[in-house]
């Protein structure tokens, strides 16, 4: 897990500007500036591990630690690792990176060094004084025989023991980089790190990717493999004055890169599943039936899953299987589910979930212990806009435990989706349950791989169990030396989005420690620091935000179809019209939200009435088409000699308005509208016999806008401002000359919306307007309860294209007929006022 500062939003996108050409490492020399001057605290092991000797007791006459030496007494480290296969993970790739063992790097490799990079940091800028290297698999052939403290020009394993001495976690020497007294002109920083296969995310996907078929590359097959550190934890309880014990299996998860929203090299994750005896479910574990649990003595058969924390990035979800219990009879875990208040939205979808995660078949007769992990998440940010297509940033290694779209789990409310899907029940039975996974070839998207088998697992133990062996067994100190010194897994720094933007900080582009110096080893749920993610569960009907409809494989294709679908129309007939195909034809997994940042609506549904205000050249629409030739015919007929003068009138009538708003956040809105009103328009002209003769039409007019609004304020008062565009047509209706109705009283439509002709498609109107909506009852609940009522004003104006180009044309002095229309403005005021219903 890694632990990265936040950037401000408005820095985003010059950020991902300044970074569209990444993939230039960066030089050995200049690393430091983006990396941290301080090193990590070791998390020491919990009092009850030292309390229950959870992997040995060196004292004890009978401990035995030779196959293999890594601190554990045998015969415990044979336990926990059958524990730790019980509750082995199954991961559902939504990648072809795995959790991999690291010691088949070393293995693999002639030469897998550990590099000791010391540099110099007096003056203005730092200098790379010296490198050094551990070649780690010379050390059992050429063990170094003694090292002076603090003999700094060591090599091989002499260097790594002097590296363990001066940096002994209960007495290092490196002091602090801010001593109270240094020499002026002496100054040093040591980075030790370990690198992996290629620099950035295109010799990653050389490496890790088959070019032909997309998958992992079958050398890499027999990589896979998972670290799983028990620890006890040690609560209070009223269980007869006893304190109350959990046991935790924490399984940590090793990638040789990292390439989501934030590029590295080298990352750990993990998950803790807090295992338990089924009768025990409802509370915690007394010290007698730890110590059962440990000697084996208890049939693991009744040993189920209590919890297991998920953690992606900065969040922690904790999956509760105990309530309701997943593991009681139907009719009984129906009945809890019923008394439970859900404090989250869409908490019955997520029962239901866990309850089929319990169970491998539909009868619910054999009881699953491995828990399911989706990894890999598809990022979803704006830097997909910056990238060619083919599927970027994908392999970013949170452990998710649902399918679907994560919202706001990092910097500048970041998003991931699982596109993956596994019907846990159909696989079992296709692997007849056996769920070794032995045999398994295929390590692609979709795929579940699980790590159930000693093969794929191993035990780590506390630090504290091997600070002795690895400064007297060589082969120790070779497997195990990284427990206690401050190495970076990986290259420290890779070029990536935000990387340098502040000097010395963590911002998502460097390597991890190891797991014991995160803050989460030996510690369970949000104790390490994360935060708490109820995954509050919403369909996915409407986006909830214009990154939503990104496709990650289409880079920056996504400014095509992907963010058209967000624009009105299209968004009404992809949220509504299409609906019912999309739920047909594709997997509609849900969206997830923390609790902070839950939307407040998705869609809403809105009436009201206008007044218009028409601009007085409309008046001259009464002359259109058809019947406006009519009226001129009758009143050349009336007025042979003329017309004297003439005045309009244009009434400003009510028009009656429906509309349906998308809502991408809690800011931004899209809106549908449509329009409907019915005005008289009128021209009284004189005639030179001063008669006066009365042209009158009905305009009868629709429009559809589409709008883009923005919210200033997010309160139940909430002033915006709105932009958009739309098609506006309308016709001439019961026209009447002096009172009598015309022998043509309706016009033709004029800009009708057609597939005749592009111009007939295009707008032909556009506004600018704003408002201000007043919630009068909000309520976040689950439908029909979570329903909200606002009261909407808002003032727009709208300009309109005529679209009778070739009516009433004249001539002037030069000789070239021009057209009246151009001469025409068609432009209204609209005041609104409106109720809406926000689902």
């Amino acid at each position: 897990m890694r632990t990265k500062r936040h950037v401000p939003p408005a820095v985003i996108l010059v950020l991902l500007t300044a970074t569209c050409a990444l993939g230039q490492a960066i030089p050995r020399n200049e690393y430091l500036h983006y990396v941290p001057l301080e090193y990590p605290a070791l998390v020491a092991r919990t009092e009850a591990n030292a309390a229950f000797a959870l992997f040995g007791d060196p004292d004890d006459p009978a401990f035995r630690d030779l196959d293999p030496v890594d601190g554990i007494d045998d015969r415990r480290g044979r336990r926990l690792q059958e524990l730790g296969a019980r509750f082995g993970p199954i991961m559902v790739l939504n990648t072809t990176n795995l959790p991999m063992d690291f010691r088949r790097f070393m293995e693999q490799s002639r030469s897998f060094n550990l590099y000791v990079d010391t540099w110099s940091l007096v003056g203005a800028s730092k200098e790379l004084l010296r490198s050094d290297e551990v070649d780690l698999l010379s050390i059992t052939g050429a063990p170094c025989p003694d090292v002076p403290q603090g003999a700094r020009d060591a090599a091989g394993d002499c260097l790594l023991m002097d590296l363990l001495r001066r940096y002994d976690p209960y007495d290092p020497d490196y002091g602090t980089l801010a001593p109270r007294t240094e020499d002026p002109n002496h100054r040093t920083f040591e980075v030790m790190f370990f690198d992996f296969p290629g620099e950035g995310p295109e010799s990653w996907k050389a490496e890790f990717e088959n070019r032909f078929s997309g998958l992992l590359p079958s050398r890499y097959h027999d990589f896979l493999k998972v670290y799983v550190h028990p620890f006890i934890q040690e609560t209070a309880s009223p269980l007869e004055g006893e304190p109350g014990y959990e046991l935790i299996l924490q399984y940590y998860f090793f990638y040789p890169t990292n390439d989501g929203g934030n590029n590295h090299e080298g990352d750990w994750e993990h998950i803790n599943v807090s295992v338990a005896p089924r009768g025990t479910l409802p509370r915690l574990l007394t010290a007698a039936e730890v110590r059962e649990i440990l000697a084996g003595g208890r049939g693991d058969d009744d040993l189920v899953i209590r919890y297991v924390d998920y953690y992606f990035h900065y969040q922690v979800y904790r999956m509760d299987y105990t309530k309701p219990d997943a593991y009681a009879p139907r009719e009984t875990w129906e009945r809890q589910r019923k008394e439970i208040d859900a404090e989250w939205h869409g908490a019955a979808w997520i029962w239901r979930t866990i309850r089929d995660y319990a169970w491998w078949d539909e009868e619910e007769t054999v009881v699953n212990t491995h828990p399911i992990c989706y990894i890999g998440a598809d990022n979803k940010g704006l830097d997909q806009l910056l990238s060619a297509p083919g599927g970027k940033n994908r392999d970013s290694h949170g452990t998710y435990p649902f399918p679907g779209l994560y919202k706001n789990i990092g910097p500048g409310g970041a998003t991931e989706q699982i596109n993956s899907a596994l019907n846990l029940k159909k696989w079992y039975r296709e692997q007849e349950g056996d769920v070794s996974g032995r045999g398994q070839q295929r390590f692609g998207r979709g795929d579940a791989v699980p790590y159930t088998t000693p093969e794929r697992l191993e035990v780590l133990p506390d630090w504290e169990c091997v600070v002795d062996p690895i400064m007297t067994d060589p082969a120790a100190r070779r497997d195990w030396f990284w427990m206690v010194l401050p190495v970076r897994w990986g290259y420290p720094a890779t070029e990536s989005p935000f990387a340098g933007v502040v000097a010395h900080a963590e911002t998502g582009n460097l390597a991890p420690f190891g797991p014991m110096s995160q803050p989460h080893w030996n510690r369970p749920g949000a104790e390490g620091g994360a935060n708490r993610y109820e995954p509050h569960s919403f369909e996915t009907m409407f986006p909830l935000g214009l990154q939503d409809t990104f496709v990650n494989s289409w880079g920056y294709l996504n400014l095509t179809l992907p963010v058209i679908a967000a624009v009105p129309p299209v968004d009404l007939a992809w949220r509504v019209a299409a609906y019912p195909f999309r739920l047909l034809l594709q997997r509609n997994d849900p969206v997830f939200f923390p609790s902070e940042s839950i939307p407040s609506r998705f869609v809403g549904l809105n009436a009201g009435f206008s007044k218009l205000h028409f601009n007085e050249e409309t008046a001259a629409l009464v002359l259109n088409g058809q019947p406006g030739i009519e009226q001129l015919v009758y009143l050349a007929i009336a007025e042979p000699d003329g017309i004297a003068g003439a005045r309009i009138d244009v009434e400003s009538p009510l028009a009656w308005w429906w509309q349906v708003n998308f809502y991408l956040g809690n800011r931004f809105v899209t809106q549908n509208t449509l329009l409907h009103s019915r005005s008289r328009l009128g021209i009284v002209a004189t005639g030179v016999s001063q008669t006066e003769h009365r042209s009158e039409t009905e305009l009868n007019l629709w429009e559809y806008a589409g709008s883009f609004r923005y919210d200033l304020k997010t309160g139940a008062f909430r002033p915006y401002l709105k932009l958009g565009y739309g098609w506006t047509w309308y016709r001439a209706e019961n026209s009447t000359f002096d009172g009598e109705p015309l022998p043509t009283p309706d016009g033709e439509w004029i800009n009708q919306p057609s597939l005749k002709k592009l111009s007939d498609m295009l707008p032909n109107s556009w506004h600018a307007g704003a408002g201000l909506e007043i919630i009068g009852y909000n309520s976040q609940a689950p439908f029909p309860q979570g329903v909200d009522v606002s009261l909407v004003g808002e003032v727009t104006y709208t300009s309109t294209i005529l679209g009778v180009d070739d009516w009433l044309r004249v001539s002037g002095s030069d000789g070239l007929e021009t057209s009246i229309v151009d001469k025409i403005g068609f432009h209204r005021w609209t005041w609104s006022l409106g109720l809406t219903l926000g689902l």
